[in-house]
């Protein structure tokens, strides 16, 4: 399918950016990250083929070279090989690493629909000025790991075009409000929506609020995952997904 192929072509720009691979090289790519999430699904493979090719055939690339070969296939691909918290400026591949995150029990939540990046980028109107976060504030709640003003200075301006077409993103917004949620948001292009909370307590609550009882709910480092799951995905799929969200 189209999605399969794009992957496929990903994974090959990546193995021929490696010039001095000269044996053959076979990619088996199996996603746990949901397609079309807005949660870099796709950056994350690239990034874990690029640093794993790196280190198999002993390739001595450093992390600037890896993150320059990274920007080529996807403009967030460098901070999948980054990780942490970082200041992203750019198309995204200026990174400047920042202090961790204070620590809080997170919980995501991804309603059975599929969003295009392309159509929500190319329907982002910057010339209306939309509400965009005071980044200055926000670094500066972070250095001071102040977290409930981490949580209410966030934003995103792509939710003006997405929540629009997509309500039930609203909707997951709300009812994690309302369950002790210090602030929910879209992730990325969307439609996954994550909430910050202050307490253990309050993010099964949440969960078991969400209207959906299809969805299958995971925990891993103190991160819970929502996501819609046929009969015949297993437990462990869940998990990892949640642990990748977790990072």
């Amino acid at each position: 399918n189209q999605e399969s192929g794009s992957h496929t072509y990903i994974l090959l720009i990546i193995i021929h950016s490696f010039q001095k691979i000269v044996a053959p090289v076979s990619i088996k790519l199996k996603k746990f990250i949901p397609v079309s999430a807005g949660m870099a699904g796709g950056s994350t493979d690239a990034a874990a083929a690029l640093y794993g090719m790196n280190q198999m055939f002993d390739l001595g690339l450093n992390m600037e070279q890896l993150k320059e070969r990274g920007v080529k296939i996807g403009a967030d691909v460098p901070y999948c090989l980054m990780r942490g918290t970082a200041l992203a400026e750019g198309i995204g591949e200026k990174l400047t690493a920042l202090p961790p995150m204070p620590k809080c029990p997170v919980l995501v939540a991804k309603p059975s629909v599929a969003v295009s990046t392309k159509f929500v980028y190319e329907n982002l109107h910057l010339e209306n000025d939309p509400p965009h976060p005071d980044i200055d504030r926000l670094l500066e709640d972070i250095r001071k790991k102040d977290l409930q003003s981490t949580a209410q200075d966030m934003g995103n301006i792509l939710e003006t075009v997405t929540v629009a077409h997509y309500p039930e993103i609203a909707s997951l917004k709300e009812i994690m409000k309302e369950h002790g949620a210090l602030n929910a948001l879209m992730s990325g292009s969307g439609p996954t929506v994550f909430g910050l909370f202050e307490d253990t307590p309050s993010s099964p609550r949440a969960a078991r609020s969400t209207p959906a009882p299809s969805w299958r709910t995971a925990s891993s480092c103190r991160t819970s995952i929502l996501s819609p799951v046929s009969s015949s995905a297993t437990p462990s799929s869940a998990r990892t997904a949640a642990s990748a969200a977790a990072r």
